[in-house]
């Protein structure tokens, strides 16, 4: 969790304004200011622990439309989504849920973390909406370079 956060604070750039607006290419768009996503009007997946990455991934699939069942632990998702017949692999698209193994790109080295894909750019750069990574409860999103998910190789998987 730590070095979640120390990773947050100084490798990754958030997106948005100080004046705010909205990011991502899904619908609903998410409003961000400074970095932090309003989960404003949004309703919470009350599967998870409130504030978990699990509980953001599975209450924002929710609120675009693709709910998901529950699968414990973020670094337990890819292989408890392929067994439930979701498409899983190495390719990001928008509305997919990333895995992160645990270790990889600041993810806990005992839970590993989830997030979503909100937009894929076509310089294979992702942003990503997250909870946890900044604090308990803080929602934010993350722009994740082509360099560095290509360097993360199989530590990152995608559920679609």
């Amino acid at each position: 969790m730590r070095r979640i956060k120390e990773l947050a604070a100084t490798k990754y750039t958030a997106t948005g304004t100080a004046e705010g607006g909205t990011v991502g290419s899904l619908e609903p768009k998410l409003t961000v200011s400074g970095g932090i996503v309003s989960t404003a009007g949004i309703t919470p997946d009350t599967r998870y622990p409130w504030g978990q990455c699990t509980w953001w991934a599975a209450t924002r699939r929710a609120d675009i439309g693709k709910p998901i069942p529950g699968w414990g632990n973020a670094a337990t998702w890819a292989g408890s989504a392929a067994s439930a017949g979701y498409t899983v692999d190495g390719s990001p698209s928008a509305g997919s849920v990333i895995v992160f193994q645990p270790g990889v790109l600041g993810a806990s080295a005992d839970y590993g973390h989830v997030a979503m894909v909100e937009e894929v750019r076509g310089d294979g750069s992702i942003l990503i909406s997250e909870s946890n990574a900044l604090g308990l409860g803080v929602v934010s999103t993350r722009e994740i370079s082509a360099s560095q998910l290509a360097a993360a190789g199989n530590g990152v998987r995608y559920i679609h």
